[in-house]
């Protein structure tokens, strides 16, 4: 299941008996949308917590970010298929021109 709902992922869970919240709010990493059936919010609040403090106990989330990141880009570039960015693409958001006011000092 993928960290955002879909429709299709919101039908699959409500089918387990499980509840997902509405597809209209803003779903974050951080914000729980699937609810297990027999989990409070409390005690699934205090698993996300424990799962974050245990994945990034011995560096910082940037750091292993970046490190994953990287792996995954070695490995591509290892099996040829690494594609690297359209440098093109840098003043572009969702296909329109980026304006960008930064002034050289």
């Amino acid at each position: 299941m993928t960290p955002f709902p879909t429709p299709r992922a919101t039908t699959t869970t409500s089918v387990r008996g499980a509840s997902s919240t509405s597809i209209g709010i803003t779903t974050t990493p951080d914000r729980v949308v699937f609810h297990p059936k027999q989990m409070s919010a409390e005690r699934l609040q205090e698993l996300y917590e424990y799962a974050w403090d245990t994945f990034y106990h011995d560096e910082s989330q940037e750091q292993k970010m970046f490190r994953l990141f990287t792996q995954v880009v070695m490995r591509e570039m290892e099996d040829g298929t690494f594609r690297p960015r359209n440098r093109a693409l840098a003043n572009k958001s969702f296909g329109r021109d980026v304006v960008r006011n930064i002034k050289a000092s």
